[in-house]
Order: structure tokens, then sequence, then C-alpha cells
């Protein structure tokens, strides 16, 4: 370390010395921590171990304590704690004193000039006392300029003393480095600061100004008239001003031609012209800046100059009549420049003022250029050729890698074991083909429609699935935009035409009447009208089914033990729960009377029955002459006989033959029978189990069955109307009992 030279020594090397004996030069700690909490401590000790001045106590100080006698009433009185100590770097950051000042340079060397004013700007930096000079640049001015002092602490004097900001002030000189800088004015910051110091301010002067430059200010003496044309006043007029429109060059009909935009810059200093290119990313061009170099164009040459070598020779003016100028260049016209032509369609802003004060022209709007894209070609796909589904087949012209189509995951998962059947007929010429039944099943998780033929025996026709799941096209529409069958396309007498093959829709099963019930803003009245003309139709042929059944099916009951005793089932029951179990009915007391046959002869509302309600037993009423014999005429062709016993079965065909061949009186009674009593229930008894009665056969099956050969099995449907079957009407318990045998 470096210790202070002697008093009277100049600071050079040998007037100072090091001491060898000091080997720690740190700085002491001013930060320290206190239960738990960050305080700042003040140094006791310098850099090297010195004990600074600031710490001992003086003279007069320990004289005070030494004297100071204590007070015994309230003791010592307390000081105030001391400032927190903050460094100056810390409190003086950013804060900065700013001086407007000049110096005065002499200039040898000139006949015009003999002295320069400079002007500067000092700056005075309160976190460590240093100072720099800056002057601002002047535009050709030919003086290298800018940062003359950089960033330091200044000498004041030989001594080694330095600037501090307590020595500057307006209105006084200062002198830096040989140079004397005369202090101006200062800004609003420095005025505040050195008034919060105590200091007085000298009031601002104006800035000197540099008699050279106010003498170019003057205008010149011209003792020669000048021409028209000054080039040496159109430089120093427009310099840096420079007019720029923009253009477009149309080579779209040429081959392999296209349009492409430019920026042409005309320089008003010397009328040159230059072309540069407009380059796009990715437009597969050479990245070169200009299309023409800067140079004059000619507008029109003489007549001999057109075989003049412009490639090789530069073109002056014996060769040219007319320059292109600025007024050629105007919004919305075209100029042709070395063989092409350019559209100028638009201009900068400085280039409409600057024609709008030479020239007057005030409106130059912009010329929208862009051409509109031509419409998308829409591309054509190939016709559809029959196999699979036409969306499949379109995946194969959108990608290399075809991809399924999408499916609606929402509706499978809805619709899903949902399918509506349909029972149809084949419309065709050939009369075999008229009799041919087909089942439609339409699965509604997919849209797809299967066919189904029930085989029939002997009738030479092999049975079974017609076509498989697919998706069917309607006749009308085409392989772009195909329409397929929905579900309100289905409907009773609806003609359904699958690949060519016509199909009339005849009947439907209970839960497409349900889904239409639920669904009928899907279908059109027409559809809706078909099934309640369909399932009024059924309602209206039922009782006559009916009573033949319940007729042909009632046997009378055997004696045993002094009461009646209800033979066995005559229908053997095929569906769980469509028939009962040929227990009788529990009496509701001691001593009601069991009845005397097994089945009760009632039937159901169908309509009811369809729509969910309770079912309601209603008395049937045999068939008596009154009735006419046509309406016995469908049964015949029922094949009942086939799934009754023998016993049954005759009696069946017995009854039907007895009642269309040979009409009766109304008095007659059939023969062998004997007259009976309306049978009378016992009070307190119990009625007839509604329940049990919902569990066994509908008339709507049997009806169904009888309009609708091929739907379901009729073997079926002769069960449940056997079932259906209860007490014959005028059956009584007391009247004179029939033989226990069947009739014949």
């Amino acid at each position: 370390m470096v210790s202070n030279p002697v008093h009277g020594l100049p600071l050079l090397p040998g007037s100072s010395f090091k001491d060898s004996t000091k080997t720690s030069f740190h700085r002491c700690q001013t930060l320290d921590y206190r239960n738990g909490y960050a305080v700042i401590r003040r140094p006791a000790m310098g850099i090297g171990g010195d004990q600074l001045q600031s710490n001992q106590p003086s003279q007069a100080e320990l004289d005070e304590m030494a004297n100071k006698a204590p007070i015994l009433t309230y003791g010592q009185p307390k000081h105030p704690p001391p400032p927190d100590f903050i460094p100056a770097h810390v409190a003086f950051d950013k804060k900065v004193l700013k001086f407007e000042a000049y110096f005065q340079e002499e200039v040898p060397m000139s006949m015009e000039e003999h002295y320069r004013i400079r002007q500067v700007k000092i700056y005075y930096y309160l976190e460590d006392d240093s100072m720099s000079v800056m002057e601002p640049i002047v535009e050709n001015s030919g003086i290298p300029q800018g940062k003359l002092i950089k960033r330091q602490r200044l000498a004041k004097n030989d001594v080694g003393e330095h600037y501090h900001w307590k020595d500057l002030n307006r209105g006084i000189n200062i002198t830096i480095y040989g140079k004397t800088f005369r202090l101006v004015d200062c800004d609003r910051f420095t005025q505040d600061f050195l008034e919060s110091q105590g200091i007085e301010l000298n009031p601002p002067e104006k800035m000197a100004l540099d008699p050279y430059i106010e003498l170019r200010k003057q205008p010149l003496r011209k003792y020669v008239t000048p021409s028209d044309f000054d080039q040496l006043k159109q430089f120093l007029t427009f310099d840096k001003q420079v007019l720029r429109f923009y253009a477009i060059w149309d080579d779209t009909d040429s081959m392999f031609g296209e349009c492409r935009t430019y920026v042409i810059h005309y320089y008003l200093m010397d009328d040159t012209v230059e072309i540069r290119e407009v380059h796009e990313r990715n437009d597969g061009r050479d990245p070169f800046p200009l299309l023409m170099n800067r140079q004059r164009m000619p507008k029109v040459l003489v007549k001999d100059a057109k075989n003049f070598p412009q490639c090789v020779l530069e073109i002056s003016d014996q060769e040219v009549l007319e320059w292109y100028t600025a007024k050629d260049f105007i919004v919305g016209k075209t100029l042709t420049i070395l063989g092409r032509t350019f559209f100028i369609y638009d201009c900068d802003p400085f280039t409409r003022q600057y024609y709008k004060e030479k020239f007057g022209i005030i409106d130059l709007p912009r010329i929208d250029v862009s051409k509109k894209e031509p419409p998308p070609v829409k591309q054509e796909l190939p016709p559809y050729n029959g196999y699979g589904l036409v969306e499949d087949s379109i995946q194969n012209c959108f990608a290399l890698i075809p991809k399924p189509p999408r499916k609606d995951i929402v509706k499978m998962l809805i619709n899903d074991n949902k399918v509506l059947r349909y029972l149809a007929a084949l419309e065709s010429p050939i009369a075999e083909d008229k009799e041919r039944r087909f089942i439609f099943s339409y699965f509604l998780a997919t849209d797809m429609i299967s066919i189904f033929e029930p085989p029939v025996r002997n009738s030479g026709i092999i049975g079974g699935k017609y076509l498989g799941r697919t998706r069917i096209i309607k006749p009308n529409s085409t392989a772009d935009s195909p329409v397929y069958y929905s579900p309100s396309d289905f409907y009773i007498g609806a003609v359904i035409d699958v690949f060519g093959h016509r199909f009339t829709i005849l009947d439907t099963d209970e839960y497409v009447l349900k889904y239409m019930e639920s669904n009928a803003a899907q279908y059109t009245q027409e559809a809706l009208a078909s099934i309640q003309g369909h399932t009024q139709k059924q309602e209206a042929s039922a009782p006559v089914v009916e009573k033949v059944a319940a007729r042909a099916c009632w046997q009378p009951a055997t004696q045993h033990k002094g009461r009646p005793r209800p033979r066995k089932a005559l229908v053997t029951p095929r569906e769980p729960g469509a028939l009962s179990t040929g227990r009788p009915p529990r009496r509701a007391g001691p001593r009601q009377a069991r009845p005397s046959c097994r089945y009760d002869t009632a039937t159901w509302d169908t309509e009811t029955l369809r729509r969910g309600g309770s079912c309601v037993p209603t008395p049937l009423s045999l068939p008596t002459q009154a009735q006419p014999p046509a309406q016995l005429e469908p049964l015949c062709r029922l094949d009942l006989c086939s799934v009754l016993s023998g016993g049954q079965a005759l009696g069946l065909r017995h009854f039907l033959i007895c009642h269309l061949e040979r009409p009766r009186t109304e008095n007659e009674e059939p023969k062998g029978s004997q007259k009976r009593t309306p049978h009378t229930p016992t009070p307190g008894a119990r009625p007839s189990v509604p329940g049990r009665q919902e569990k066994r056969g509908t008339v709507a099956r049997v009806s169904t069955a009888i309009h609708s050969p091929g739907v379901g099995d009729v073997r079926d449907s002769a069960e449940a109307q056997g079932e259906a079957c209860r007490r014959p009407e005028g059956y009584s318990p007391s009247a004179p009992r029939r033989s226990t045998t069947a009739p014949s």
C-alpha cells in the first residue's frame, strides 16, 4: 500500500514509500446480525487496519467527559441513536449533475474564421465524483465530435485536488486539461440539488454562437446571374430526399411469366432512378437486392441514338432528348424502363406530400392490384364401383393409405341392440314370388339393413339370409351425395327399393309401434296414418278370431269326488309367461265353488295393452247364426289344426264346417247340446286375477298372425288363442253335465 507523500513533495515515484509491515488490506465488515436481524455496524478500522479518525474522540470531547458532573436526579440524558450509515455509491446512485458549457478553439489555417465556438455538455456523477465532457455531433462538420473526455476524476490543480460538486456553478470558468470551459446553464435537477446543499447559483447566461455558422446562414452574395438550373442548389436542397413508389411488373402473358412487385426510388438530388426487387419468403429466387442500379433513365432518345451501344457506353445528353423526371411518376400510370412496363399502384406519405406541394396533386389513392385467388378446383370423385360402402370407398381418393370413416360413437352406444323389424312382400310379376315374405331388420346403431326370408316347407325356395347388413341407397340419390334409407321411410304400405328389387311393407312388430310413438316427429303424417289404419283393421277383425278359437279350444270339466274337476290344458305353453301354469285359481273362502272350466272366456283391449295399460277382462260370446259365415272364411286358411291335439283339431274343423256349410235358424241349438243357464258368481267370491291374465296371450298376437301370415309363429298365435279361452258363454255349474269326451 502506498502511503501519503511527505508534505511539499509531488505525487511522483520516489516521493512515496510502501509500509512493509502491513499485510492485510481488506475492508472492515459493515453488516452484522443481532437477534436474527441484519443491522449496520460502523467500521472501526480502515483499509489495512489503520485506525479511523472519525471514531476517535477529540480532545474537546475527552475534556468534556472528564469535567462533566453526573446528574443524580434524572441521570444522564439519553442521546438519539445515530442515523443509519448509507454509502455514497448507494445514496447518489444514478444521480448526475448536468451543465451546459462551451469552449473557444483557435483556427489558424483559415481565412474565413479565426476561432470557433464548440458547445459541450459536462456531466458530474455524484456517486464517485467523476466527470465527463460530451459534444453533440453536428452533421457534415468535419470535426471529430462525441465524447471529448471520458468519465474520470478530473484534477483541479497541481496539488492533486479533484473537482467537487461544490466547485461547480453557473457563470464560472473551469480548466480541464488546458482547455477553459465556460459553464452557462444547468438543468432543473442540478439547480435543485445545489440549492438544497446551500449553494447560491449565479444567473444563467446565453450560449455563445459560432460566427462561422452564423455566416453560413446568410445568403451568399452573387455576382453572376445564375442559370435556370443549379445542380449544386438541387443537391443541397434535396439531399437525402427520395420519392418511393410501389410498382408491379405483370409478365403473365409470356410463358412461365408471373406478376412481381418492385420498389422504385427517385432521388430528387440528381434525378436518378433505382429499382429494387421485393423478395418473399420461399419465392425460389436468389436474393438480389437490385433490379436496376441507380442511374438517370432516358425517356426520349434522338433518332440517331437507336443504334447506340447502351450496354457498353453510357448515354449522355447528346443522345437523349428528354429524361425521366418526378412528374412522370404518377400513381395509376404505367412507364416503360429498359423494356419492362411497370405499373405504379402506391407511394409513401412523403411522396404524397411532395406532389401536393410541388405539383398540386392532392388525390393519390392506393390501387388494389392483388389478384383474387381462382376458385378452388372441385375434386371430382370417381364413380362408385359397387364394392363396399360409399364412405369406405371414398377414403381411397383422399389419402394414399386410406383410413376408416369416422363413426358416431354416441349414436352406437345409445341405439345398441335396437332393431326395427318389418314384414315385407316382393313385388314381382312371377306368381311364385308374390307369396314370398321377407323380414327387414333395421339396426338403429349403424343405419344398416338386413333381409331374412323365413323358410317355407314345400315351397321350392330356399329361405335364410337374403341380404347381409349394409346401408341401402335410395334410388334417386347419387354416388357423390348418397341418401340412405332411414326409419322414417319404413311404414305400412311403403315401397323399398333394394338394388333394383322392390319390396312392400306389410306389417311391423310391437317394438316398431312403441318406437314410432316415442319418435313421432321423425315420421310423416302418411306413415303415422298407415300404422293407425293397420291397427284399427286388426282390432276390427280380432273378435271373430277370438270367438272361433274359444269355441274350438273349450272342453267341459269332469266330476271329481262330487265337484267339478278341470281337465288338463288343451294347449301346451311354449313361451314363458305367455300361458298359465295349469293350476285352477284359488277360492276366496271355504264355501266358494270351484269353476268347472279350465279357462275363463275373456279377451283384452289391444290398444290398452300396446300402450302399457291394465288388462280388463271382457266376456266373449260365441258366434251365432245371425253372424254371416263370410266372417269365418279367413279362418279356413289358418293351419291351427297342426298345433292342436287330435280332439281339438276335430272340434275346430267340425265347428267351421257346420257354420260355413249349414246355416242355423235363430232358435236352433247345436246338436247334442243342452241349454245352459248363465253362471252367477258367489257373493264374496274372489274375482279373476288381472296379473295372471296379463301373462297370457293377447288378441293382438292372434289378429297379427291371422292377417299377416309369416310374422312370428302361427303355432304361438293359436296357443295364445287357446290360452285366452275361459268359460263358454251360458255355462253354469248347476246345469246338467255333458260327456267328458271332446266333441266330435
